[in-house]
C-alpha cells in the first residue's frame, strides 16, 4: 500500500511519487546545471520540505536566498557520477 505524502501546499499519492517530483527538477526538468530554481512553485516545494529536515535551522542558517542545480561533485559528496545533479 502506498504512503501518501503530504507538504502544507503540496501532497502526493506516494514517496514514489514525491521522490520522481523533486528528482524531475534536477534530472531532465526545466533546469539545466548551474540553474537557479526560478519557477514560485518549485521554490515553495523545496522550501516546505527543507522546514521538514532533521538539520532545517543548520541547513537554512540565516537564510535561503534561491535554490540551483548543481552538480554533487562540486560540494562534499565524491563518490558520484561526474554528471551527478542536486539541488
Amino acid at each position: 500500500m502506498a504512503i501518501p505524502v503530504n507538504l502544507p501546499s503540496f501532497s502526493w499519492p506516494s514517496k514514489k511519487a514525491a521522490f520522481d517530483a523533486f528528482r524531475l527538477l534536477h534530472t531532465g526538468g526545466p533546469y539545466a546545471v548551474y540553474d537557479r530554481v526560478s519557477d514560485a512553485s518549485h521554490d515553495l516545494m523545496l522550501r516546505e520540505v527543507l522546514d521538514l529536515h532533521p538539520d532545517a535551522s543548520e541547513k537554512i542558517g540565516a537564510g535561503v536566498d534561491y535554490f540551483y542545480v548543481g552538480l554533487t561533485r562540486d560540494g562534499d559528496k565524491f563518490n558520484v557520477r561526474p554528471d551527478a545533479t542536486g539541488i
